[in-house]
């Protein structure tokens, strides 16, 4: 598991957004160019706008198929150089599909659909490097750290927000089991405020309310809130008119195309005695919502 920390600076109604993507499968049938669109249109359209990328943005082959591949050249060492040459130019024009978030992502994640280079390098490392962006391994916790405004006297004048995020295994073929495998296997073993996985292509976001003990004052409780978010994906498996794709064959359940939204907002609340910082009693004000686009059912239906 990666562990690393981004510092963003939140002010008073300038709330900060931070996307969540993957599962493209781009170069594979059934990747959605108008979806992907989409996403680049609200991304940029959205000030303060922030990524983490979930692993699988293109399509070299599952591991089991690149296993073989990868038995069959492991003692020709001309051939296994041919393979990463054909990849490298492949990714060198599917990069020009992500330039929109340069400078915008918090971190990528690797996938089960990318190539292992004989270097002991893969291709969501060469993306990183491409876009200067931290590699996330296939887990992480991402420690953001907000930079609040700084007045007279205040502390804190910063404030974590903690996200563990993942590409993500399993295949429920419900969204329950999907948001129940992130439950009993992610949320259960590790403190964040926020949990995010791909892979599955489903799009739910959660809440999940946990009590903790008062270690000062008073006994009793104070309650946290926890985000739980399954991003979804801009593959679909299920094409119209097209070849049949794995998903397909398989019988697995038809996802819509989404992406993840999480939106931080510098909170205010007041009271009786404002003083210093507790003019504004700063706290953040966390949203996670699914985001989609073109899907809805058009009046000619």
């Amino acid at each position: 598991m990666v562990s690393h920390e981004k510092r963003i600076k939140l002010d008073w109604s300038k709330p900060v957004s931070i996307f969540f993507f993957g599962d493209l499968q781009e170069g594979q049938e059934g990747f959605s160019k108008e979806m992907w669109e989409a996403f680049k249109a609200e991304v940029l359209g959205t000030p303060r706008s922030y990524a983490i990328g979930l692993g699988d943005y293109s399509d070299w082959l599952r591991p089991t198929m690149r296993a073989r591949l990868g038995e069959a050249v492991a003692h020709d060492d001309s051939s296994r150089q041919q393979l990463d040459n054909m990849v490298r130019r492949d990714q060198d024009k599917f990069l020009d599909v992500f330039s929109f978030l340069e400078g915008k992502i918090i971190g990528l994640h690797s996938g089960h659909h990318e190539w292992d280079f004989g270097d002991g390098t893969n291709s969501t490392q060469r993306m990183c490097s491409a876009f200067k962006a931290p590699y996330l391994g296939w887990s992480a916790l991402n420690r953001i750290v907000f930079e609040l405004p700084i007045y007279k006297n205040s502390k804190p004048n910063s404030s974590t927000y903690n996200i563990f995020s993942m590409h993500g295994s399993g295949n429920g073929r419900s969204i329950g089991s999907d948001v129940n495998w992130l439950v009993n296997n992610v949320f259960s073993a590790r403190e964040a405020n926020c949990y995010v996985k791909g892979h599955s292509c489903k799009a739910a976001c959660s809440i999940i309310r946990r009590d903790h003990p008062k270690m000062k004052g008073p006994p009793g409780y104070y309650e946290k809130i926890y985000q739980l978010i399954c991003c979804g994906g801009f593959h679909n498996g299920w094409t119209d008119g097209w070849h049949s794709s794995y998903v397909e064959r398989a019988g697995f359940v038809p996802q819509p195309l989404s992406w993840a939204v999480l939106r931080i907002t510098l909170g205010q609340h007041t009271g009786k005695k404002r003083n210093s910082f507790n003019k504004h009693c700063a706290s953040l004000d966390v949203e996670a919502v699914s985001r989609t686009s073109g899907m809805g059912i058009s009046f000619d239906k």
